[in-house]
């Protein structure tokens, strides 16, 4: 039992912010990009439960996924959950998506656009999603 408890606490340490609300490792998520460390906004964003998210938070999200993507780091399941973040948002209050681009600040609107024309395009991005919850691989 001694032997397995150093893992436990490890895999306990890895999985932390898991245990808290969708909304607040967004949060955590956002501050992550504002202080330039993309791993930790990806690690923020994964395998968040998207069920109960409004059409602002899942917006959040795809804001988080375009960034990481964009960046050098990044690769293209990122870029495809940003676009399925939008999706999900559009399809449940796309006039909320509307008004969250409007007040966003102008130096993220290209990553809200990079988001909106992917969804708009399917065919181009992988489907990473599972039924209530976006994973990135």
């Amino acid at each position: 039992m001694r032997r397995l408890l150093p893992f436990a606490l490890a895999a306990t340490a890895l999985c932390g912010c898991s245990n808290a609300p969708a909304p607040e490792r967004i949060d955590d998520a956002e501050q992550s990009l504002r202080d330039g460390d993309m791993e930790a906004a990806r690690r923020g964003v994964e395998n968040v439960d998207t069920a109960e998210l409004s059409a602002a938070e899942l917006c959040r999200m795809a804001v988080v996924y375009a960034a990481v993507g964009e960046d050098n780091s990044g690769n293209e399941g990122d870029i495809g959950m940003a676009a399925r973040c939008m999706r999900r948002a559009l399809a449940k209050d796309s006039a909320a998506v509307d008004s969250f681009i409007r007040t966003m600040p102008p130096d993220q609107r290209p990553l809200m656009s990079l988001a909106v024309q992917l969804c708009s395009r399917p065919a181009d991005i992988h489907d990473f999603e599972e039924p209530d919850t976006l994973i990135n691989p």
